[in-house]
């Protein structure tokens, strides 16, 4: 589902693998994804404009998604969960696996929650008219209702389920296999998604 790649796409950029080994302290974990969020906010905005002047409202509303939660949201959880530490945790070495599982769901949870919710909740008729043309205001009110009732946790979870799946089942169409089944809560999107566009 398209909505979900802005998440997917962030989870990519800032989730660390889980089986990495790699040590640093919880300092320089924290800083380094602090400057992968500067760096990648430098040129914000030009990709959602050109999304604009070429009436593509749904890719400049994902593209302006997925700049809010880089540029804003993910900066101001990692520092709020950073303020919180001890100077004892933050110069405590520790593995990417160990800061992922520690770290990352307090501030890529809340803001995977955020990206998730607000495409139904701000502009959605005119973000997805062309995607849902017959009963575009009802689809909206239909999917708000129903993507508010993903906890921040599910929201981070269909995120790296997308991660998973998307290349697997892009690369299976291509080839003409057939694409695999949906995890859990993808296939909960989709039948959200089927159920509000018969409402």
């Amino acid at each position: 589902m398209r909505v979900v790649r802005v998440a997917t796409l962030l989870l990519l950029v800032f989730a660390l693998p889980a089986g990495a080994q790699q040590t640093a302290t919880v300092e320089e974990f924290f800083s380094a994804m602090l400057a992968i969020s500067d760096s990648k906010c430098q040129r914000r905005g030009e990709a959602a404009q050109k999304y604009e002047r070429e009436g593509k409202w749904m890719e400049a509303g994902a593209m302006h998604d997925a700049e809010t939660m880089m540029c804003e949201c993910l900066p101001k959880r990692m520092r709020e969960t950073h303020a919180g530490l001890s100077r004892q945790d933050r110069s405590r070495r520790v593995t990417e696996a160990e800061f992922t599982r520690r770290f990352l769901p307090q501030f890529l949870g809340p803001c995977t929650g955020e990206t998730l919710r607000r495409p139904y909740a701000e502009e959605c008729v005119k973000r997805f008219a062309q995607l849902k043309p017959d009963n575009t205001a009802k689809w909206c009110s239909c999917m708000s209702r129903e993507v508010a009732t993903f906890t921040d946790a599910e929201a981070m979870q269909i995120g790296l389920e997308s991660a998973d799946y998307v290349p697997v089942a892009a690369k299976a169409k291509k080839e003409g296999r057939p694409v695999p089944a949906q995890p859990p809560l993808l296939k909960r999107m989709a039948e959200i998604d089927a159920a509000c566009s018969r409402d």
